[in-house]
């Protein structure tokens, strides 16, 4: 951790983070979903589908296909009926996560 290059290393890594995670926002509103917020860096953000949704009957049905989604009633202490996914932007660069959630806003799934 002492070694020169190692902070350039590090600022290369939050870089890439921050153009990851816009690339990320960029394509989930580009099929439909809304944004909590747009950060400014970070692992993680959240978003919506443009309507109500069973998010569970999403979850299991994104699982089915092998991707990963996470409802965010998972990160509350107590119980809620949260309508917001949480995204991990490493995850992000599979092109099935977005083919599903264009797919699920196309099929108009409501709750």
């Amino acid at each position: 951790l002492t070694e020169k290059g190692w902070g350039v290393h590090l600022k290369g890594l939050a870089q890439r983070l921050v153009d990851a995670q816009q690339a990320v926002c960029d394509r989930l509103e580009g099929i439909g979903l809304q944004l909590f917020h747009r950060p400014q860096g970070g692992p993680f953000l959240w978003a919506r589908l443009p309507y109500q949704v069973d998010l569970l009957a999403m979850t299991r049905s994104a699982a089915e296909q092998g991707i990963l989604l996470a409802p965010g009633h998972l990160f509350h202490v107590e119980p809620c009926q949260e309508p917001w996914l949480r995204f991990n932007v490493s995850y992000c660069h599979r092109p099935e996560v977005y083919d599903f959630l264009a797919s699920y806003i196309e099929r108009g799934e409501h709750h």
